[in-house]
């Protein structure tokens, strides 16, 4: 695929999952402002950090430019806390919705924030003190992993949580205790955290390669796809505000 038609495939496709994830997350939110749920709250909250704000930001920071100079150092920091933020408000909502009380889930979420909040510090420090002619993604480093594999956990937590939930639901529909709408709203929630997965293992790659993940090309492909998958299964799963999971029964 020639790089002008890959670009573009890269930009429509995450044109179209801004969209999905902005309608889904504002939905989220005015439900929460009625309802004062703390669910509600915490996914449209964190779909606006990370979806709405944090990327477009990151793109506009200079992010994947050649060299440091060129990049804005404060709204680089700012698109970072952002990602981070919007990180750390998901493992919320999964602890709360997954595993309320829980040591194990309080634990989990705990180890969340301190690692994105050292992957903060990091990578500020390692962009604001390189020196000019290096890149930004090279100055950030290694420090870009640890955002990498919080993100890529947190969501395997969420898919593998809400996968479990669902086939309890899809047992409790065959007994005639569930509705069939949301055991399908349930299924569409685990593929859509699975799809940022799969998302997180291709930024992934190019950070181990060193590369901008829009701009290599097998990452960029795979990225593009991951995101038409993920805006689309969090749109079906969450369209409707009431369909935002609250808590699972026996959790």
């Amino acid at each position: 695929m020639e790089s002008a038609s890959l670009a573009a495939a890269v930009t429509i496709a995450s044109a179209c999952r801004l969209a999905g994830l902005t309608w889904v997350g504002v939905r989220a939110l005015r439900l929460a402002r009625r309802t004062r749920g703390a669910p509600e709250l915490l996914l449209g909250v964190s779909l606006l950090s990370f979806s709405t704000l944090g990327v477009p930001l990151l793109a506009l920071s200079g992010y994947g430019g050649a060299h440091v100079s060129d990049a804005n150092v404060p709204l680089l920091a700012g698109a970072l806390g952002l990602l981070d933020f919007g990180t750390a408000c998901f493992a919320a909502f999964v602890a709360h919705v997954f595993r309320r009380g829980s040591r194990l889930g309080s634990a989990a979420l705990a180890g969340a924030v301190l690692a994105l909040a050292a992957h903060l510090v990091l990578a500020t420090r390692g962009v604001a003190g390189a020196p000019p002619e290096l890149s930004p993604i090279a100055a950030i480093g290694r420090a870009e992993l640890i955002l990498s594999f919080v993100m890529s956990a947190t969501f395997a937590w969420g898919a593998a949580e809400s996968f479990i939930y669902w086939r309890r639901l899809r047992l409790q529909h065959a007994l005639g205790l569930a509705d069939s709408a949301a055991v399908r709203r349930m299924l569409w929630f685990a593929l859509a955290c699975g799809s940022q997965l799969a998302m997180m293992g291709f930024t992934l790659l190019a950070s181990l390669r060193g590369t901008n993940p829009l701009a290599d090309p097998l990452p960029a492909l795979g990225i593009a796809l991951t995101s038409l998958g993920m805006g689309a299964a969090f749109a079906l799963a969450l369209g409707s505000p009431s369909s935002v999971p609250k808590a699972a029964p026996g959790r």
